[in-house]
């Protein structure tokens, strides 16, 4: 339809009309309406411009990518089931469910997906994601996306690990800048009154007191300072774009740390000729200065650190030295410099004071996330890609893993208790001096059985010289006596077996009942008694009750020990078949037993290790003992059988 000039000023002046009439009745609406409105349109429009409002329509839609072919909402692909793993068998099972006709599984589209779990809606992620790429706080993005603050963590996590999963996939090559950038330790929203040790042991302290004295602004940044005040970022751009920036210890870097925290799969040995990548970085505007094909090359400054873990990667380094003893070097024609990498760090630290100085707590997971604006710029195709990470199926197992992945502050625990002079030996290190006293010291351990150095050894997993180091250490610092009471409360090392009880042969008693039994029925037949009689006669001469089965079964032995009969086969009646439930309940049960004799734990009772089995195969305890002595009875008499044979 063709309109003239005059229809479309009568069609504009209506939109206008109609418009004016929207923001007329919106405008009578409540504040609180509006406010909502306002803060849902947003994400609301983002999510619609992605073409998806729900985590199931996201699965589907990586689906489709997948297997290349185009998305219909109206008809959208089939998941394949998670535990066959067949596509053609998978119908609808109610809403947002599915169900495998060929293993009966029911499962969604986003199936141990990061998302999976989760009760909030994708809105309410992409309200979130938006608060985040703002700066807003904690509490000011739970009050906009109407959230508790356990459920913005739980969230923020997420987002956080459905990004490092997509700048995985983001590779450096080329002519690669690298720097380290240092930021102070910040023990905000740190716990620090946790410790490792019970409230009863001598090393807890429930007190704390930052391993840093206050540093006066603008006052001297010295290496001893730093090494226990400020966290090292390793920071990477190349020249096409790619950033890389992780966290890499607290101090001054070294090769160890770097190699420990920085992924080598990072780098690559030579300038690749596509980018897999490419569509969804950000546009580069500086020319490149690499070629495809040509080697690698890192730039940095003379830090040793750097220069060595450049050499661990097989890659190119170049050094570069604007000024060598305060006075300014002239830098050759064709050489590299470090200013992007230094603009990166600029970046870096706006990026820091935007979100209030992110605490150390959860910094790893904050520069996840600068990476991933500076790679991407958040732009539409990367927001889409990242929600479809997070809708994508099969990614983790347990979703749990992701609550503490970046709030454990595992880089802290050093300086969390850094006034107790023995919250920062490692319990291992301890455990050994405990364990090695008993060694050098036996008379004050007299309830517990003769250690070796191997055994020592192989519990605490250090060398014998390196436990005997330790010991002259600690104990010359005078701490032997807190570190005893500490693991005498907490650990129960095997005691000394009893002394072995004498037979019953060496029984005087016994003896003397044994050959007043005998003499008694050697006599004629009309002048015997009862066995009955015989105790009770037994216990009017000697003051002593027997009972009659322990009696009758010491004279057995009696007569075996001295060969006057052989002993009674101990015959056992198997089921007529065993299941295999038998012998695998068998095997734990001897693997739980060798667990505590190796840890030097007294061993409990078999009834309560019958049980522990019995849970695992949902036995009870009396099944699991039969299972379990049948099992024994079997491979012991199968094991008779084939030495026969030989």
């Amino acid at each position: 339809m063709i309109c003239t000039p005059k229809q479309k000023k009568k069609l504009g002046l209506l939109f206008e009309e109609r418009k004016q009439i929207f923001l007329d009745a919106f405008a009578k609406e409540a504040p609180e309406i509006r406010a909502s409105i306002a803060d849902d349109l947003p994400s609301y429009n983002a999510l619609l411009s992605l073409k998806a409002l729900t985590f199931e329509e996201f699965a589907l839609q990586g689906i489709a990518l997948e297997r290349k072919i185009p998305y219909d909402k109206d008809n959208p692909p089939t998941p394949a089931c998670p535990t066959c793993g067949t596509e053609k068998r998978v119908g609808r099972k109610g809403t947002g469910q599915y169900q495998c006709r060929s293993c009966g599984q029911k499962f969604t589209a986003h199936h141990k997906s990061i998302a999976h779990g989760s009760k909030e809606e994708p809105l309410v992620w992409m309200k979130l994601f938006y608060c985040l790429l703002d700066g807003c706080g904690v509490s000011e993005t739970c009050k906009r996306c109407k959230i508790a603050p356990n459920t913005y963590y739980h969230i923020r996590n997420r987002l956080f690990y459905a990004m490092q999963l997509m700048m995985d996939e983001v590779k450096l090559y080329g002519v690669i800048q690298v720097d380290n950038a240092f930021v102070r330790v910040s023990y905000k929203g740190s716990d620090l009154c946790e410790s490792p040790y019970d409230e009863d042991s001598v090393f807890f302290d429930p007190t704390f007191r930052p391993p840093r004295g206050k540093r006066v602004r603008g006052g001297p940044n010295t290496m001893a300072e730093r090494n226990i005040n400020s966290i090292c970022i390793f920071s990477a751009i190349d020249d096409r774009g790619h950033v890389l920036t992780r966290y890499a210890g607290v101090g001054a870097a070294t090769c160890g740390k770097l190699q420990h925290y920085i992924p080598s799969e990072k780098f690559l040995l030579k300038v690749a000729g596509w980018d897999p990548f490419s569509k969804l970085l950000k546009e580069q505007t500086k020319n490149k200065l690499s070629q495809t094909g040509e080697n690698s090359l890192i730039v940095a400054d003379k830090e040793k650190a750097i220069q060595t873990y450049a050499k661990s990667l097989n890659i190119d380094f170049e050094a570069h030295v604007f000024r060598r003893a305060g006075v300014q070097v002239q830098l050759p024609p064709g050489a590299h410099n470090i200013q992007r990498v230094n603009a990166l760090h600029k970046r870096l630290k706006e990026f820091l004071s935007k979100h209030h100085d992110v605490s150390s707590k959860y910094l790893p997971g904050y520069l996840i996330f600068f990476e991933f604006i500076e790679n991407t710029g958040a732009s539409q195709r990367a927001i889409e890609h990242l929600f479809q990470i997070i809708a994508r199926p099969g990614v983790v197992e347990h979703t749990s893993i992701l609550d503490n992945l970046y709030t454990i502050p595992n880089y802290l625990e050093d300086f969390l208790h850094g006034s107790n002079p023995l919250g920062k030996q490692r319990y291992e290190k301890l455990l050994g001096f405990y364990l090695y006293d008993h060694i050098k010291h036996p008379d004050d351990h007299p309830d517990s059985i003769p250690l070796t150095m191997e055994w020592i050894e192989n519990e605490v997993g250090f060398t014998a010289p390196t436990i005997r180091k330790h010991y002259r250490e600690l104990f010359n610092a005078g701490y032997r006596s807190e570190i005893l009471d500490y693991f005498n409360k907490s650990i129960h090392l095997p005691k000394p077996k009893a002394a072995k009880q004498p037979t019953v042969a060496e029984d005087p008693l016994t003896l003397v009942l044994f050959e007043e039994y005998n003499k008694m029925r050697s006599l004629p037949r009309h002048e015997q008694i009862s066995f009955d009689e015989f105790m009770a006669k037994a216990k009017e001469k000697y003051g002593q009750e027997f009972k009659r089965t322990t009696l009758l079964m010491r004279f057995s032995k009696i007569r075996e020990e001295r060969g006057i009969a052989k002993p009674l086969p101990q015959h056992v009646t198997l089921p007529k078949k065993l299941p295999r439930k038998a012998f695998l309940a068998r095997e734990d049960y001897l693997r739980l037993i060798k667990h505590y004799r190796e840890k030097g734990m007294e061993i409990p009772k078999r009834d309560l290790l019958y049980a522990e089995v019995g849970k695992k195969y949902g036995i009870n305890t009396e099944t699991a003992r039969s299972h379990i002595t049948h099992a024994g009875t079997f491979l012991r008499r199968q094991k008779e059988a084939e030495e026969k044979k030989r």
